[in-house]
């Protein structure tokens, strides 16, 4: 378990992050963002660091959290579901917050631990996402 909420982790026989779990996601109080571990394993030139539970969910800073993303994944892709979860946690919302749970399955390269794709897998509320991101 990592991050302020105690999120679940599960590797691989690597060692590398393999899957990502959340029974029930929150959002931090924090204000600041907590600096993170930029080298991830396997991080090619153009890679960011990127969090499997974003900073605003209270997800770790180390590499418990941490794997190589494409930028257009970390910024983008998988940021547009990490936005929907924050939009459905809003307690400004209409209706108040909903309860977001997230699985997020990850196929690594085993001899770099650079994730190969991401199937993210997730419920608003009662209602189930399923989407598989390329890290490629």
């Amino acid at each position: 378990m990592a991050g302020e909420f105690d999120y679940i982790y599960t590797t691989d026989a690597n060692g590398f992050i393999s899957r990502f779990h959340a029974d029930e996601l929150h959002l931090t109080e924090r204000d600041e963002r907590l600096r993170h571990n930029p080298n991830t394993p396997g991080k090619e030139p153009d890679d960011h660091a990127g969090h499997l539970a974003g900073d605003r969910f209270g997800g770790s800073p180390d590499l418990d959290n941490l794997v190589s993303q494409l930028k257009d994944v970390n910024l983008s892709k998988y940021k547009k579901i990490e936005n929907e979860w924050a939009r459905a946690l809003d307690p400004k919302q209409p209706g108040g917050p909903k309860k977001v749970e997230v699985d997020v399955k990850i196929t690594n390269d085993p001899a770099t631990g650079r994730p190969i794709e991401f199937q993210v897998e997730y419920k608003i509320g009662e209602d189930y996402f399923k989407k598989t991101i390329p890290n490629s």
